[in-house]
């Protein structure tokens, strides 16, 4: 008789030989979806997203940062679809300060800026648009800050922090003062009021106008009370005297 452990070997390899072998391959990401099994029993549940769920959702998560970053700078739609000019160039399309200032007809917009300043770059598709958008209409300055032949017109108007827009009437008298980054279509906002002369301007800081206003009352007070002084203080000469 056989021993017990060839009889155990025996059966084992019968039941081998006997029962059917099914190998399952894991299926590749891109064909999981259409992978099915070859006895005829339900798919194996995925175990996380696949290669092409995750494909699409980083595409579909640049093109929308895309689209934010387009619509923060102002390049789409309508002429702010054009390639924005850098500020110099933008600065060489603008009208010369003493030919605007010498005009009656039409309003004008002066804005203070400097080419490392991050905000006026940030305004720069903003200003190309309202720049362009209003050349037949209203004139538009672009004074650099950094050259000192303008240190009069930055005292002039108070200049303290840039960018700054100043929006003058076409009596050249100020109708308002922004300073600072101003929301997206502001800029063309104020020129639209300012041509159509409507008054108050949408987006000004009326407060800061009228800050600089008292301040250049005070100085000139005081300018005046320097000068009454200077002139009690003088010796008075000699007069001369006609025959009495």
């Amino acid at each position: 008789l056989p021993s017990r452990s060839s009889w155990f070997r025996a059966s084992s390899y019968v039941a081998c030989r006997s029962s059917p072998v099914v190998v399952r391959r894991r299926s590749s990401p891109s064909c999981r979806a259409s992978a099915s099994p070859t006895d005829g029993s339900s798919p194996e549940p995925s175990d996380g997203p696949s290669g092409t769920s995750l494909a699409v959702a980083a595409c579909s998560m640049l093109a929308g940062v895309g689209l934010f970053v387009a619509d923060r700078t102002g390049v789409m739609g309508g002429e702010a679809a054009q390639k924005t000019p850098p500020l110099s160039e933008l600065a060489a399309m603008a009208v010369p300060f003493d030919a605007a200032m010498s005009k009656t007809s039409r309003p004008t917009v002066v804005e203070f800026y400097a080419d490392w300043c991050s905000m006026c770059k940030e305004m720069a598709p903003e200003t190309f648009v309202a720049e362009t958008g209003f050349k037949d209409e209203v004139d538009f300055v672009m004074i650099n800050v950094d050259n000192p032949k303008w240190l009069p017109e930055m005292q002039e108007y108070g200049v303290d922090g840039i960018p700054e827009f100043v929006f003058l009437d076409e009596k050249k008298d100020v109708k308002g003062i922004t300073v600072g980054l101003l929301p997206k279509g502001a800029l063309s906002e104020n020129m639209k009021a300012l041509r159509e002369d409507q008054g108050e301007l949408p987006f000004v800081k009326n407060a800061l106008l009228a800050r600089r206003e008292a301040i250049k009352q005070a100085e000139a007070a005081a300018a005046a009370e320097a000068a009454a002084v200077e002139m009690e203080m003088t010796p008075v000469g000699p007069r001369a005297h006609s025959w009495e």
